[in-house]
């Protein structure tokens, strides 16, 4: 199965939860010029965005900025062929080195995945080892 796994730096920041937000945001990013390799929007407890940025520093620049509250996270990034099992490899290695994924989102399209893994932050060393990192 082919696949790159990478260790990248997500950023995460809490928003209000209206209409129009995710656009302002994103709107922000564009004349910024500021391109994500991923982003996530999640409605649990509060609204947070999650994404990685191509440019983790002008990522940070324009938070500050903004005045937004940026917090980061090491986070492994994975792409690759698409095919019945793809993510089978990478969740096997992590549970063998008994290692808790506490999200993942994933994507496939036209014979192409990607999928980015988080654990918690106390075992990403441990994680990136076991990948082969």
């Amino acid at each position: 199965m082919a696949h790159t796994i990478r260790q990248v730096t997500a950023v995460a920041l809490e928003v209000d939860d209206r209409i129009g937000m995710l656009s302002q945001v994103l709107r922000t990013l564009k004349n910024e010029g500021l391109s994500m390799t991923a982003i996530v929007s999640q409605r649990k407890a509060g609204t947070a965005l999650m994404g990685i940025p191509e440019d983790i520093e002008a990522a940070r620049r324009l938070a500050g900025r903004e005045g937004v509250a940026l917090t980061t996270r090491e986070v492994f990034y994975v792409e690759g062929d698409d095919e019945v099992g793809a993510l089978c490899e990478i969740t096997d290695k992590l549970a063998n080195a008994r290692i808790n994924i506490e999200d993942i989102y994933a994507l496939s399209s036209k014979g192409y995945y990607a999928a980015i893994y988080s654990v918690a932050a106390g075992d990403v060393e441990r994680a990136a080892q076991a990948l082969g990192l």
